[in-house]
């Protein structure tokens, strides 16, 4: 890694801090903060941008998406079937009608005529 952080646990857990933000001679007005007080002590090297490391970075992970995605998909289609959940295609292409074989086309009844005038425009 590049960069460690350390966090020290303080001995008082509260942090409260009093700020005068103004005064006259009869009165004091002040604000006051209250929370937990965190000290980090960061260590590490900063180095200078580099579009090719900004690039290597988005191609590698966006490579690792389609391969996470590919196992996903054999997952989803190849063994969960086979282990016994429910069968992903059944569940996402329930709804998807096929087109009726034995009916032709529109473009096998088109006359050689009508192709030629699809074709020049």
């Amino acid at each position: 890694t590049k960069f460690t952080v350390q966090v020290n646990k303080l001995a008082q857990a509260g942090y409260r801090v009093r700020e005068v933000v103004g005064h006259t001679r009869t009165h004091r007005r002040v604000r006051t903060y209250s929370g937990l007080h965190f000290k980090l002590v960061v260590a590490g090297k900063a180095e200078k941008f580099s579009w090719s490391k900004l690039l290597s970075e988005i191609v590698l992970k966006f490579g690792l998406f389609g391969v996470i995605s590919t196992i996903l998909d054999l997952l989803w289609q190849i063994v969960f079937p086979l282990v016994g959940f429910p069968d992903y295609n059944d569940l996402v292409y329930k709804s998807v009608q096929t087109k009726d074989l034995n009916k032709e086309s529109d473009f096998d009844t088109m006359s050689e005529k009508e192709m030629n005038e699809t074709d020049e425009q």
